[in-house]
């Protein structure tokens, strides 16, 4: 029963449909992170080659999915103490079969067997890299592709145990960059959070995601399986590997600065399911109320799921007000990754006359003209497929990705604010200045030095101040809930770009801009 109702719950789990469709690591993640807590756990009960070496395959798939596998080590600390704390006896099956009863000895063969276990991973993280140290096989004459220095400087405490490793050639080298990168990056990065900015994220930043991202029916059912399974302390016992990945990995979450997408709690959804199985014990005794009520929080969770069908990136519960409301709350990774491009591709077909004026910013690494969407490109994020050019704004339809709509990865960061709007003045005197220039040839020499060395700060401020005032508007339609559609008049336009600024603060982080 209980194994039913987890596959059930994990078959109609919006963000494991979501990310099942996507070619990235964090469903594999999700599957390795399970994967090791539970073979680790079964290989400290039981010591064969054969445990051994599925807990070190499942690791090592780990290592190689995402480099927060270094979650893993706490983890497995965790479960040795557990272990050792039960005083169970511990089999050896390793030509015959015998128990281990003093704590000590089980420590020394479990010693043993977790030094075959990094021997394996290390030898699979090489075979991943097909044996090869260097990450640039032919380093370029003029410089080092690979910032050491820069990435040694953000490692912290672990930066001697990475130079260790790089200078002994231990690992790979880009894998052992790759995970010093990971650490530099994890430091700060921009993000978003019910209209707020910030580099350094916030510790609840993921509790809230969890909160606002799953289905509320769904938390209800975990947190009485949990219960349930405390209650029984025999499955307490059995299911605490599910519970040292889950305080492991919360852990880690509250304390990252890395906030950028709901998608980094996905390895702890198969464990939350799987505890949510323990609703079981509430069946065996509360009776007919009891199943009632389980049988409607789970009819519950797949009404949502094939109601949300097909926009489960796009998934947001009631605290938030659905998914139409979800762009105010979280953005990126958590809502949108570019994969409504095909669908406004349709949605321009369907609903706009030919000739009317098309404006696109769009958040993802699509090509809109793969899909002969034709529209003029405003600053948007992957874009290098945009063709830069100067142009007027005027009405007509503008179509917005949320991420691009919320300034977050912009030369204008944030809310508009004063210095921001001290440049974006600045800006239209000078090219108020070009145009009431008499001589022809000197308005094209002044207006080719603008373009070369000002539109792009001029045209990224431009869509800041015009994001200001489309956040004062409800949309008028959207695409999949990620991408916003606005029907602007000539009139909205001017309001937008030369009125007084729809929201002003008077300072804001500028990190970014040039010159600040």
């Amino acid at each position: 029963m209980r194994g039913i109702l987890s596959a059930a719950l994990y078959a109609f789990c919006p963000t494991l449909l979501a990310h099942g469709r996507l070619a990235t690591t964090d469903l594999a993640a999700a599957l390795f992170f399970t994967a090791s807590a539970w073979s680790l756990w079964v290989a400290l009960h039981t010591v064969s080659p054969g445990s051994v070496l599925v807990a070190a395959l499942a690791v090592a798939g780990l290592w190689q999915t995402k480099m927060s596998a270094v979650l893993i080590v706490p983890v497995l600390l965790v479960l040795l103490g557990i272990r050792l704390a039960g005083g169970r006896p511990m089999t050896v099956a390793a030509g015959g079969q015998r128990e281990v009863q003093s704590r000590a000895a089980q420590l020394l063969v479990l010693l043993a067997a977790g030094a075959a276990q990094v021997a394996v991973v290390v030898l699979v993280t090489w075979a991943f890299h097909l044996f090869r140290y260097a990450a640039v096989p032919v380093p370029s004459p003029e410089a080092n592709p690979l910032d050491w220095p820069g990435v040694l400087r953000s490692a912290g405490a672990i930066a001697p145990a990475i130079a260790f490793a790089r200078d002994h050639r231990f690992l790979p080298e880009s894998f052992v960059y790759g995970f010093a990168l990971f650490l530099k990056q994890s430091l700060n990065r921009p993000a978003f959070l019910n209209g707020e900015h910030s580099w350094v994220g916030w510790r609840w930043f993921f509790p809230y995601c969890l909160a606002v991202k799953t289905p509320l029916p769904l938390l209800a059912l975990v947190a009485a399986g949990g219960v349930g399974a405390v209650m029984r302390r025999e499955t307490l016992y059995q299911t605490s590997p599910l519970w040292a990945l889950l305080g492991v990995y919360w852990t880690g979450a509250i304390e990252s600065n890395f906030n950028i997408g709901h998608r980094h709690l996905l390895p702890t959804y198969p464990a939350m399911l799987v505890l949510a199985g323990g609703v079981a014990y509430w069946l065996e005794t509360r009776g007919r109320a009891a199943r009632l009520l389980i049988a409607s929080a789970v009819l519950a969770c797949v009404v949502e799921s094939v109601t949300t069908w097909p926009n489960y990136l796009a998934y947001f519960n009631q605290l938030a007000g659905g998914p139409r409301q979800g762009y105010r709350h979280l953005i990126d990774s958590s809502l949108d990754w570019g994969q409504d491009l095909p669908g406004l591709a349709r949605w321009l077909e369907r609903n706009v006359p030919s000739g009317t004026p098309v404006y696109l910013s769009y958040f993802g690494t699509g090509n809109p003209d793969y899909y002969h969407i034709e529209a003029r490109r405003l600053p948007g994020f992957f874009d290098h497929w945009r063709q830069r050019e100067w142009y007027q704004l005027t009405g007509g339809v503008y179509a917005v990705s949320a991420t691009m709509l919320q300034s977050v990865y912009s030369l204008a960061p944030g809310p508009w604010a004063m210095p921001y709007e001290q440049r974006w003045q600045e800006a239209l005197a000078g090219l108020r200045a070009i145009a009431a220039t008499s001589d022809e040839a000197e308005r094209r020499q002044l207006t080719s030095d603008f373009l070369r060395e000002k539109s792009l700060l001029v045209e990224h401020l431009r869509f800041a101040r015009l994001c200001a005032f489309l956040r004062r508007r409800e949309p008028d339609d959207n695409v999949g809930y990620s991408i916003l559609i606005y029907r602007l008049s000539d009139q909205d336009v001017r309001e937008a770009l030369y009125g007084p600024p729809a929201e002003l603060l008077p300072d804001v982080r500028v990190a970014g801009v040039p010159g600040r």
